[in-house]
């Protein structure tokens, strides 16, 4: 009887990487399992949503004051259309603020008038959980021009996989793009595996 190897299967996705952020050595994936119908009802009913939000506002009725890592929904300056973000940074002089819109990974400069905080408990479930997520680069890893080419590569790739270290900490996931980026060990900020 021949007796294998125990080996350790780790679980694994398969993902776009549709925008990369070298400066801040990150990236952004979004998942394979969703069908772009999925990603289009997705928006429409996040955008339906806002719409309504935006046009019941009082003129006179004060804009949001966003806070660091706060989830809001931001009006997209080229389409006029509502989406999910992440605010990376403010500026109260300007009102203002850095926002990753999470289901695509782009970044853009928002003003406080066109932000609606979006209520779960109003939208259907599918809004609630993103269909990517954003990958940062341990601090022990240095994004050398060859990393950085692989992870440009990524982008012009059908699908990346994915390969899940652990857990670090709660809500903190490491992961690692086998055969790509050789092999360098990412970060994902998750409420859920992010498998």
């Amino acid at each position: 009887m021949i007796k294998l190897k125990e080996v350790e299967v780790r679980p694994t996705e398969l993902v776009y990487i549709t925008a990369v952020n070298y400066q801040e050595r990150t990236f952004f994936a979004q998942q394979c399992k969703h069908t772009n119908k999925d990603l289009v009802d997705h928006n429409n009913s996040i955008h339906e949503y806002c719409k309504k939000l935006y046009e019941s506002r009082q003129k006179d009725e004060p804009a949001i004051q966003p806070a660091v890592g706060q989830v809001l929904c931001a009006r997209y300056k080229l389409d006029s259309n509502w989406y999910r973000v992440m605010v990376k940074s403010i500026d109260n002089d300007t009102q203002e603020c850095t926002c990753y819109f999470i289901d695509y990974g782009n970044v853009e400069t928002v003003h406080y008038d066109n932000l609606i905080r979006l209520n779960p408990a109003e939208v259907p479930a599918m809004t609630r959980a993103p269909f990517g997520f954003f990958a940062t680069m341990e601090d022990s890893e240095k994004l050398d021009e060859a990393r950085s080419k692989h992870l440009l590569d990524c982008l012009m790739n059908e699908y990346v996989l994915i390969r899940e270290h652990g857990r670090l900490k709660e809500n903190l996931w490491r992961v690692e793009l086998p055969k790509v980026a050789y092999n360098t060990t990412f970060w994902v900020a998750s409420e859920r595996k992010f498998t």
